[in-house]
């Protein structure tokens, strides 16, 4: 979008029998920067707690996933950053929680945290979802059974894009050898599209530069435009912690870590020398 008018959309959980209703959002807004370097609403759309949305690449459409009902949902966006329907929604599966779309455009995939489906929607032309979904197999737990091995190369699933691309699905480590005594549920929970469609581990580090905390858990990574340095955000903590990135990344160093300003750190995005950070719990974006 014209950042003159939209930089940033914005999902939120919404009250009502299909919501949380136990927050007050209204459901997509678009958000335009502030001369401080701040967040202000500039448009809106109600939606059914839209809790994860995302823009194609190249259009202005935007995707939301309306999380406890199930449903995906397509908006046309003018350049005011009005959102009107586009086409009808599609039903994915339970909790959808995150979607991503194809670097080429001619696909979104939907994963839903409640049963575990990871879904394909093809695209039409014109952005809008065109109804075909086809359903990826299911996730086996690594941990569900320890008498057949899994490595991380065999829980790594990929699907080719016109493009060239691929699409990482849910890596696991592989299977422990402990017995298990009761089946985990799969939990699908996001997705991201690859450039050569591999990853292999060189480093790991602890996020956090003062230590961690009981209840700790890292919700997001991002890259600084640098590339010298990354972001992660901690819930229960609620901090935003900054790593240094060493040589071909295989040194990473926690340097610093400072309060999210909200509860329950769930995305940030990077927006130049500031950090647009979404506090699930306190429903507020903390620049």
């Amino acid at each position: 979008m014209d950042e003159t008018t939209v930089a940033f959309w914005l999902g939120s959980y919404t009250p009502g029998p299909d919501g949380t209703g136990e927050d007050g959002g209204v459901g997509v807004r678009g958000l335009g920067r502030e001369s401080g370097g701040g967040l202000v609403p500039v448009s809106q759309r109600t939606a059914d707690s839209p809790s994860w949305v995302v823009q194609h690449p190249e259009l202005s459409v935007v995707y939301a996933a309306e999380e406890f009902t199930g449903f995906v949902v397509a908006m046309s966006a003018a350049h005011t950053g009005a959102l009107a329907a586009l086409g009808a929604p599609v039903e994915v599966g339970g909790i959808v929680c995150h979607l991503s779309v194809s670097p080429d455009g001619g696909s979104l995939v939907a994963t839903c945290y409640g049963d575990g489906r990871v879904v394909v929607l093809p695209l039409e032309a014109d952005g809008r979802l065109a109804g075909r979904a086809a359903e990826l197999a299911p996730a086996h737990d690594p941990w569900g059974a320890p008498e057949v091995p899994m490595s991380s190369t065999e829980a790594l699933g990929v699907l080719p894009g016109s493009g060239g691309d691929l699409l990482e699905l849910s890596p696991f480590p592989a299977a422990p050898t402990s017995p298990v005594d009761e089946v985990r549920p799969s939990r699908a929970h996001s997705s991201r599209w690859l450039p050569d469609g591999r990853i292999g581990v060189i480093a790991g580090s602890a996020a956090t530069a003062d230590g961690a905390e009981d209840g700790d858990a890292a919700a997001e990574i991002t890259v600084v435009g640098s590339r010298e340095h990354l972001h992660t955000s901690v819930r229960g903590s609620n901090r935003i912690s900054t790593l240094t990135i060493r040589g071909d990344g295989s040194e990473l160093r926690a340097v610093s870590d400072v309060e999210s300003g909200g509860d329950r750190p769930r995305n940030h995005a990077e927006d130049g020398m500031v950090v647009h950070v979404a506090n699930q719990g306190s429903g507020t974006v903390d620049s």
